[in-house]
């Protein structure tokens, strides 16, 4: 399998901690994303919540190296989310709600003969179900796993 690389102009990248070479240690899903983008970005911009002094970071906890890196910014204040003011509502009978499965089912609708999706965590895992059978659509899930379909039928069901 080849896929096309992407090729970003700027990554902003959260860390949790790094040296002033740009060597980057990660906590929890941070580490999902941010070495891939520091290495497809022109411009790594990472903000770590603390810059520690040079061979402080053990090198087996280094997820991305310091080459990848152009500039490292110490967070002091923890991000905050910005203070959004919410539009007014549509009225109810203005639009439609729909369900899990109706979302899921429009979804299935604009993907294309050939694609390779990744489907994240919650409805967009139902998405599976409602691919035609006769299409052959690449699908891979937020854990790795490449190659899965739709739910397995009641009667098909393993405890493995």
């Amino acid at each position: 399998m080849l896929e096309a690389p992407l090729h970003a102009d700027f990554a902003l990248i959260k860390a949790f901690k790094g040296d002033r070479w740009g060597n980057l240690v990660y906590r929890k899903t941070a580490r999902n994303f941010g070495p891939i983008m520091a290495s497809a970005a022109k411009t790594a911009i990472v903000q770590v919540s603390k810059v520690v002094p040079l061979g402080e970071l053990d090198p087996e906890n280094i997820a991305t190296p310091g080459i990848f890196v152009q500039r490292v910014i110490e967070g002091r204040k923890p991000l905050t989310k910005p203070n959004w003011h919410p539009r007014t509502p549509p009225e109810e009978n203005e639009m439609k709600k729909l369900t899990r499965d109706e979302m899921a089912k429009r979804v299935a609708q604009d993907i294309p003969e050939g694609a390779y999706v990744n489907l994240g965590i919650g409805v967009p895992m139902l998405v599976a179900n409602h691919l035609a059978a006769d299409n052959e659509i690449f699908l891979h899930s937020e854990n790795g796993l490449l190659g899965m379909g739709p739910a397995p039928e009641k009667a098909k069901k393993t405890t493995n």
